[in-house]
């Protein structure tokens, strides 16, 4: 068969700055221990959302809410350096996931939808993964 795999993923990316409407939320659940509070770390969910990826071998990923630096659009088949930096910082959490990703020979494509309160770099958007194979 020759199927199209999809999946969709709102991933929330960063729930440790005050001005999100899911803090409390997640704060209470956090302290009534209905939530692990590991779950809310980028990095223990960058590696879930790996798994699940890999696991499902989709072959195009819409994730939303996904955390970048910057408000531009973006394309690693058009600006495959702007992905590459050496020094990446952490806060980017588009780039370390499609450094990922590129592994299993995905591409991405994103685009900034809000700019997270109280910073002038950081931005929240949605990005479209797909295996360049397809």
């Amino acid at each position: 068969e020759d199927a199209v795999v999809v999946v969709s993923y709102s991933v929330s990316s960063d729930l440790s700055h005050d001005q999100s409407p899911k803090a409390d939320s997640a704060l209470e659940a956090v302290l009534d221990g209905r939530l692990d509070p590991g779950a809310l770390d980028w990095e223990t969910r960058l590696r879930r959302l790996e798994r699940q990826l890999k696991y499902y071998q989709a072959d195009v990923c819409c994730l939303q809410g996904l955390q970048s630096v910057g408000f531009e659009m973006r394309c690693s088949e058009v600006e495959p350096r702007w992905f590459s930096f050496e020094h990446e910082p952490a806060t980017n959490h588009l780039v370390h996931l499609y450094r990922e990703l590129n592994k299993a020979n995905y591409a991405v494509a994103f685009a900034p939808t809000l700019k997270l309160p109280g910073s002038s770099s950081i931005s929240f958007g949605n990005a479209i993964f797909w295996k360049r194979s397809r």
